[in-house]
């Protein structure tokens, strides 16, 4: 009768992978190792927008101001503020102006009506 092959525990599983790493790295097995390589994305920061750039923005998207506030989950007020040089944009406000100025609304943020 053949030998009773037993389940590998996690650690002996880990260790496993961890020798298979070191002899794809030392150029000895390749064939347990599957390597993936990422592509680096390197994002176009906007430090901020003017009023009139803010409010250029909204009326080429078609928003009114209470639209824009709800995209952005922040309020009337402060888009206003925004569009009158009271207070600036910041953080993701500013990344999701830059977003909008580049691509328009998405559709997906549009609820359809019936």
């Amino acid at each position: 009768m053949g030998k009773k092959e037993t389940s590998k525990t996690f650690g002996e599983k880990l260790i496993m992978r961890a020798e298979a790493v070191r002899d794809y790295y030392h150029n000895k097995d390749e064939s347990h190792v599957r390597v993936r390589t990422m592509k680096k994305v390197e994002f176009i920061a906007h430090k901020s927008y003017s009023a009139k750039q803010i409010k250029s923005i909204r009326e080429a998207t078609g928003l009114t101001q209470q639209n824009l506030a709800e995209l952005m989950s922040t309020s009337v007020d402060t888009v206003r503020k925004w569009e009158q040089n009271c207070s600036s944009p910041s953080g993701p406000a500013l990344r999701l102006l830059q977003m909008l100025e580049k691509q328009g609304v998405p559709d997906v943020l549009i609820a359809e009506r019936a």
